[in-house]
């Protein structure tokens, strides 16, 4: 309805609420801690009309901006592109959607380019949503903007009523959000600056004025019986006013027979005499308008004006005359909802549910309506429309065009599931098929939609089949975040397999870096378990181990480890243990326990050698070669550690798992590399060094490349930090002595800078924005390419979620930035670090190392006083933590006491005895002794190189 229809009804209809209305006004006073309402009631309660009447009474403020309800109604607004589409539209200050549409349009290439990964479309996609957001911020600056949300039951369970209550709305502290919706199947949770307003009946004095402006001779008797049996919800009272007389003083007059506390909303014979109004008549006008809300209670999922008239033109209920009568007559019914900028209707859901139940059914016109809307209306009118949009020439389809094709696909792939759930089932396939070529991910979100709401139609175990066919699917696509909560769904629904369908949510919530999450998933499976499912049990408490993992917290990680394995020892599972073998090999030796990691990873070869054939143990047996060769590289033996790889690596191709090659080839690049630099800082074999340098650089590329063609955006982001370090050694070979340089050297160094001068980088073009130091690849120097791609591999790293490599990244970063003198860059990099998701998880860890970089900066502009103060703190607090940070303290430790190694030398002294006070002071040398060690040993080094200078 116009606005001036919406003020007439708001006046002629709006009644009480005060309680409701001052809830929402509060939220413009405390709008920076909670800025929006969500007015849970029940059906026919008066949601909507409480958005009508703030709509109504803020129309005309100078200051603030409201906008007109969002229905989640609406097939469009049952994905999160199509929601953001009709915000967009909503805000004011278009312009300010600039970077937004240059974010949608990148997506739209990468779509239309053939051979795009989809996990490429699905960072994308994340960008997009990030952008939207942003643009949101930007769009309502200086305004007060009301943002006005309704049924939102229709889209609570879906992805994209997630995505509002955990993207969206946590993220738009500036906006006033009001959201209105039932308690289906319970009230929705929303975010923590979201207040929540359970709407209630209207009380007996607002009641009473909403009866008597419809019947102003009903007694205070009649108005509290019906008040009384109806809970106070105003739609009953409308429909209760709109019967005729008799009909009217009857169906009151029976209200006496309902128990004390008993609804018409509970009784099917108050309902079925209330609705009744709605079957046929001897009239013909009102027979038109009851024909017409058949209709739309039968085609309930849109009612907009073409298809009235097409309804009206091709049917044999109307003749094409009628359309001006009935379209009038629906604009008058308080329960019809029109929507004026979609040309559009929609039938209150009640009165639609009643009519559907009540009337359809009971006057046995389903078959009729089958034939005289259902035909027309799925098999013509959504074709016809479909193929319009289709036929257009290019330069006429819009976006607008093309959003409601997908619509309207999607709801008659609903209509077909309504009358034949096996052929919707086939065309939704049909679709997601074609969807492999279009990356449309958001047309299959509308699409399963439809389908979800059809699992009922299935025995359990197909809707089983189903649903998990779609988790795989979600999962090939990258689509994490969208399979987490289509897991999460499935747990609700599929109560026996829960332990199964807990593990998929908390590998989907670790693929997106929500370690919290993935941890509560797992310990909450364990509850679930039989204490005699000793195979679930090594399953549960190996994933565990891994979430303690990417937390960083090693230890926890060898106590689930412990379980898994006497879990596996009872299930008599050698596969299993084999695979804790190598999992706590690795682990060691992250922690530096060598020995007992070379014990582990050939306990994990020799029992996986009886083991028959297959393709889990091949793996395992690859990850323990693997793993064997790390040990040896982290204990210099490089010779060792190839030989390791170099079988990983033979493993892999034989049985065709590009996934392990990739990581095989890797791990042989950095050796290779580690290799090599332990040969340069010697100063010995430096032709053999560059070799090494030059065999690094190819197995890296290969494995670029290997992960480009996957998709698989981790282990690119590992890849390029790894070829970093060949750039910044390159570099390092260029600047030794020339009186060390023979021709065989300068020849080994050329050829590897002829390789690293070829190298294109293809993963920076879609971060050019995002880039701190500017200018192509090809253009930098060998430090700035390193730099590059240290940030690359960075800004991937926290896409992908792996925050420890971003973590790494950026230390990286900031130590070549100030290198190459780029002072003012470094600040950059500490607000990164600050930004990254991993800051959440890990905000001690991230935090130190962000304060100790701080320390190098001041270092390198000679600040040593500022430099000194920060190391005195920020090693000691980083000494403290466990697991990981104790990965990163080892290497801050080498940067350190590379740092005294360019010190001034009179400040030498007095920084170990600062650094060594302040570090027992803080307990130091009850964690980390070595630390202490290491200023023992360069306080002996300064002495005895002052001794010596002395004596000459």
């Amino acid at each position: 309805m116009n606005d001036t229809s919406v003020s007439e009804k708001v006046r002629a209809q709006f009644v009480g609420r005060r309680e409701a209305l001052d809830a929402f006004y509060l939220r413009f006073a405390y709008r920076h801690m909670k800025n929006g309402i969500y007015y849970c009631g029940g059906g026919g309660i008066g949601k909507t009309w409480l958005l009508w009447k703030i709509i109504n009474d803020n129309l005309d403020d100078p200051i603030r901006v409201v906008t007109g309800i969002i229905d989640f109604f609406n097939t469009k607004n049952h994905s999160v592109r199509g929601l953001q589409a009709t915000i967009k539209s909503s805000l004011p200050n278009p312009e300010a959607f600039k970077p937004y549409n240059e974010a949608l349009r990148r997506l739209d290439e990468a779509r239309s380019e053939p051979g795009t990964h989809p996990s490429t479309i699905a960072t994308l996609e994340v960008r997009v949503d990030k952008a939207f957001i942003e643009c949101c911020q930007e769009a309502i600056v200086g305004r007060e903007v009301i943002l006005l949300f309704d049924t939102f039951e229709r889209v609570q369970q879906r992805y994209v009523g997630r995505w509002l209550c955990e993207e969206f709305l946590p993220n738009v502290g500036d906006l006033i959000v009001v959201i209105a919706g039932r308690p289906e199947p319970a009230p929705a949770q929303m975010p923590d600056n979201v207040v929540t307003f359970e709407l209630g009946r209207l009380d007996l004095e607002a009641f009473t004025e909403l009866v008597r402006r419809r019947l102003p001779s009903a007694s205070d008797d009649m108005v509290r019986k019906i008040w009384k049996h109806t809970d106070g919800a105003p739609l009953m009272a409308h429909l209760i006013s709109d019967l005729p007389e008799p009909q009217r003083g009857e169906f009151i007059a029976r209200l006496s027979q309902l128990g004390e506390n008993e609804r018409v909303q509970d009784s099917a014979e108050s309902q079925r005499w209330l609705v009744r109004q709605f079957a046929d008549t001897p009239d013909s006008r009102t027979t038109n308008r009851n024909r017409v809300i058949w209709a739309m209670a039968y085609l309930w999922r849109r009612f907009d004006l073409s298809m009235l008239r097409y309804i009206v033109e091709n049917t044999e209920w109307f003749r094409p005359d009628d359309y001006d009568t009935i379209f009038n007559d629906l604009c008058q019914l308080l329960y019809v909802k029109e929507y004026p900028h979609q040309e559009s209707h929609l039938l209150h859901d009640e009165i639609r549910r009643m009519v559907r139940e009540y009337v359809l059914r009971e006057i046995g016109v389903l078959e009729e309506l089958r034939a005289v809307v259902y035909e027309p209306v799925a098999n013509h009118y959504y074709p016809e429309t479909i193929r319009a949009i289709e036929e257009l020439p290019p330069d006429q389809k819009t976006l607008s065009d093309l959003d409601l094709a997908r619509q309207f696909r999607a709801e008659q792939v609903g209509y077909i599931l309504d009358h034949n759930p096996n052929a919707g089932l086939e065309r939704y396939k049909s679709y997601r098929a074609g969807i492999e070529e279009t990356h449309d991910y958001d047309f299959e979100e509308l699409l399963w939609g439809e389908v979800r709401e059809h699992l009922d139609d299935w025995e359990e175990e197909r809707g089983y089949d189903i649903c998990h066919a779609r988790g795989q699917w979600l999962r090939r696509h990258s689509l994490f975040q969208k399979a987490e909560e289509h897991y999460r769904q499935m747990l609700d629904r599929f109560e026996d397999r829960q332990v199964e369908i807990s593990q998929l949510v908390g590998f989907m919530a670790m693929r997106q870096g929500k370690i919290p999450q993935a941890k509560d998933i797992f310990e909450q499976s364990l509850e679930w378990v039989e204490e005699d499912d000793f195979r679930a049990l090594e399953v549960i408490e190996s994933n565990l181990a891994q979430a303690a993992i990417e937390a960083g917290e090693w230890d926890k990680a060898l106590e689930h480890y412990a379980r898994s394995f006497r879990a596996a020892t009872l299930a008599h599972d050698q596969s299993h243990m084999a695979a804790v073998y190598l999992s706590r090999g690795y682990l060691y030796s992250l922690k530096g326990m060598y020995p007992d990691a070379e014990k582990q990873c050939k306990l994990a070869l020799d029992g996986l050698k009886p083991l028959p054939d297959s393709p889990d143990n091949a793996r395992r047996t690859i990850y323990a070669w693997m793993n064997l060769g790390t040990v040896y590289r982290h204990t210099g033996n490089h010779a060792e550690a190839r030989s390791c790889y170099e079988k990983s690596l033979e493993l892999a191709r034989a049985i065709g798992h590009r996934e392990t090659e990739c990581d095989s080839l890797q791990h042989l690049g950095i050796n290779e590399h580690l290799w090599g630099r332990t040969f340069r800082r010697r100063r010995e074999n430096l032709t053999e060094a560059c070799e090494h340098q030059s065999q690094a650089w190819q197995y890296l590329v290969d494995a670029l490349e290997i992960a480009r063609e996957s998709g698989w955006r981790k282990a690119i982001a590992s890849g390029l930090h790894r070829l970093a370090k060949i750039y910044r050694e390159i570099y390092r070979l260029q600047q030794l002595p020339t009186e060390i340089a023979t021709p065989d050297l300068t020849k080994a160094l050329r050829t590897v800078q002829q390789k690293a001068s070829a190298f294109q980088n293809p993963f920076e073009i879609e971060f050019e924005h995002d880039l701190l130091m500017p200018g192509s690849f090809a253009d930098l120097n060998w430090l700035e390419k390193a730099a590059r791609l240290f940030e690359v591999s960075a800004l991937l790293a926290d896409e992908t979620s792996d925050y420890h490599r971003a973590l790494d990244g950026l230390t990286e970063l900031a130590r070549l930035f100030l290198e190459l003198e780029h002072f003012d860059l470094v600040p950059l990099i500490i607000r990164r670090i600050e930004r990254t998701k991993g800051y959440d998880y890990e905000e001690e860890l991230f935090t130190q190392i962000s304060e100790i970089i701080i320390g190098d900066w001041h270092f390198e502009q000679g600040r040593f006083d500022e430099a000194l103060k920060q190391y005195e703190t920020y090693y000691a607090r980083l000494a403290k933590l466990v697991g990981y940070a104790s990965y990163r303290l080892n290497d801050n430790l080498r940067n350190l006491e590379w740092r005294f190694s360019v010190l001034p030398r009179e400040l030498v002294l007095p920084w170990c005895d600062a650094l060594e006070d302040a570090w027992l002071v803080q307990s130091v040398s009850a964690v980390r002794p070595d630390m202490l060690d290491m200023l023992e040993r360069i306080r002996l080094d300064a002495l005895s190189q002052s001794a010596s200078s002395g004596g000459e």
